[in-house]
């Protein structure tokens, strides 16, 4: 009998091992442990925006659920955590180099940490103070992250970030001058290929922290972007060439074409980008600091949001499908007692720089320069003699596959022509 009883309670030790799970010591194992059903979540519905994405990252085995079941997408993301994963979707060969973080010895996440410094996405010198792996991971850092593992995924990826160095980025803190002009390339790649976007508000938030969910989404189209190239996407193309040549003509299908001139053909980097020149009249003198085109039918396109978003009434210098936008930042000096719209109109530098009224509607909150068009407002008074603004100006184009074809002529010395 006593035998028996002494079996039975062996049996019972025994089972009691294997259903009651291990209690760690804060930080020493992995905080997410995968439950059972793999890709199913108490706290997640069919519903959530980020259902499929969550789904598919837990089922290629980037993310693991917690043991209660659940998933929590808003949970937000530490540094340790997004290293990690990092590590998890990166197809980058991990190299030799012995890297050590002093605060991340013993951790669940030191191994993920290291692989995620040796492939390339975490540079070591930024954290010198120590990684801090606990510390929830900004926006910022993440498109750091992500942006340098890509670059030694493909180096054509580091070459894009070189190339939008002074690109012109369709958020809030670009124009309101909050992001870092370093940030400008790594922003750019988030943002030319999707893997990160700005939010509703117009803003990118870089200091923001990011959700589990999100995560997840970000994590699936960096998955997909490390097996293509720069040249594949599209707004990648346009940001590319902005940053590089000041316009992003000849990404959206125009090319440089010697005038009636001159058997020259000057481009607008060669001649107009950022370089002041003089208004025809004497009316003053103006810069361009960027010229953007933009076709009013493919909302896919990266500066479409800001154009052409509810409210705006800029659709009305677009009537058909084969009229395109172009937008010109440009600082205007002037050498008028009063400097009109009439004055600018006049001074026939470029028929696609000289209007600039217009509603903006809801692109008000990317913050740009422009001058709100009200019938009602007195257009005469604009720019004093010897003040300067900077603004945006508009104009339109049609491209050669439509069936009239139309130029952008700059009427400066040389003159360019865009067609």
């Amino acid at each position: 009998m006593r035998k028996n009883i002494k079996y039975i309670f062996s049996i019972i030790f025994a089972l009691s091992v294997l259903v009651i799970p291990p209690i760690y010591a804060e930080g020493i194992t992995e905080p997410a442990i995968k439950n059972r059903q793999e890709d199913t979540f108490k706290d997640l519905s069919p519903n959530h925006w980020a259902y499929n994405a969550i789904t598919s990252a837990v089922q290629k085995g980037y993310f693991k659920g917690y043991e209660d079941g659940t998933f929590k997408p808003s949970a937000p993301v530490s540094r340790e955590e997004f290293a990690v994963l990092l590590s998890r979707v990166s197809i980058n060969p991990a190299a030799s180099v012995a890297t050590v973080f002093p605060d991340i010895t013993g951790r669940w996440g030191e191994q993920g940490i290291v692989n995620a410094v040796n492939k390339g996405f975490i540079n070591q010198s930024t954290y010198l103070l120590g990684f801090k792996p606990t510390q929830l991971i900004t926006r910022i850092e993440m498109v750091r992250w992500i942006a340098s593992g890509l670059g030694v995924t493909n180096p054509d990826y580091a070459q894009a970030v070189k190339d939008m160095a002074e690109t012109v980025l369709p958020i809030q803190e670009y124009y309101k001058g909050t992001v870092k002009k370093s940030d400008y390339g790594a922003i750019g790649l988030m943002m030319g290929t999707g893997i990160m976007n700005g939010y509703d508000t117009g803003i990118f938030g870089g200091s923001n922290t990011t959700s589990r969910a999100e995560v997840a989404a970000i994590l699936l189209h960096m998955e997909e972007v490390q097996t293509k190239s720069p040249e594949d996407f599209p707004n990648l193309i346009q940001m590319r060439e902005l940053g590089t040549t000041g316009t992003n003509v000849e990404a959206m299908g125009f090319s440089y074409t010697k005038s009636l001139y001159s058997d020259a053909i000057p481009t607008f980097k060669d001649i107009i980008w950022n370089k002041p020149f003089s208004l025809g009249n004497n009316a003053g003198t103006m810069t361009v600091h960027h010229m953007i085109v933009i076709d009013s039918k493919d909302p896919t396109s990266i500066y479409y949001p800001l154009f052409f978003s509810k409210g705006s009434n800029l659709d009305s210098a677009t009537p058909d499908p084969f009229t395109y936008l172009v937008m010109s930042m440009v600082t205007i000096k002037s050498n008028r007692d009063e400097f009109t719209e009439s004055t600018l109109f006049t001074s026939r530098i470029a028929d696609e720089l000289s209007s600039f009224s217009f509603k903006a509607g809801d692109g008000k909150k990317y913050g740009y320069p422009y001058r709100e068009y009200n019938a009602f407002y007195d257009q005469r008074f604009i720019i004093k003699k010897g003040e300067q603004r900077t603004l945006y100006t508009y104009g339109q184009v049609k491209p050669a596959k439509s069936d009239i074809l139309t130029r952008i002529v700059f009427r400066t010395n040389p003159q360019v022509w865009i067609e």
